[in-house]
Order: structure tokens, then C-alpha cells, then sequence
């Protein structure tokens, strides 16, 4: 299956989102522990969070010999 870009994401409102916009993804699904640090900004926390992903799921790509195309990643807390 061809497709446009790697997700980094389990959210299903991301995929459908993205889907509706006539993208095909391709999702990396990475074990990252989504844990508050002590101290840590709601703003903070999803940046981390969504850096974290995006380290992990490129670093399958590579690893897998994938073709390179761009990665989305991205958290939300509330």
C-alpha cells in the first residue's frame, strides 16, 4: 500500500482527521512513557511527549530500511 506519511499517533480522531482529508498513513505505534515529570507545564508535557514519538518512530523507520516520508506527531492532555 503506498501512502503519504508516517503517524506517530494511536489517537483514532488523529487518523480519521487526516483520513478525511484524503491523506494515507502509515502508523508507528512506539511504547513512550506518558508520565508528568514533577513540575512539568501542560505545554511542556505535550511537546515532550510528542518529541519523544517522533525520536522513536523515526528511529523505526530507519531501522525497517522505510521509505522516507514525512512523520506527524503530535499529543494533547487535559
Amino acid at each position: 500500500m503506498s501512502f503519504d506519511l508516517y503517524l506517530g499517533s494511536q489517537s483514532p480522531r488523529r487518523v480519521d482527521l487526516l483520513t478525511q482529508q484524503g491523506l494515507r498513513l502509515r502508523q508507528i505505534i512506539q511504547p513512550i512513557d506518558e508520565s508528568v515529570l514533577a513540575g512539568e507545564s501542560a505545554t511542556v508535557y505535550t511537546e515532550r511527549l510528542a518529541q519523544e514519538k517522533a525520536r522513536a518512530a523515526w528511529q523505526s523507520v530507519v531501522a525497517n530500511l522505510w521509505p522516507l516520508k514525512p512523520l506527524l506527531t503530535a499529543d494533547t492532555t487535559v
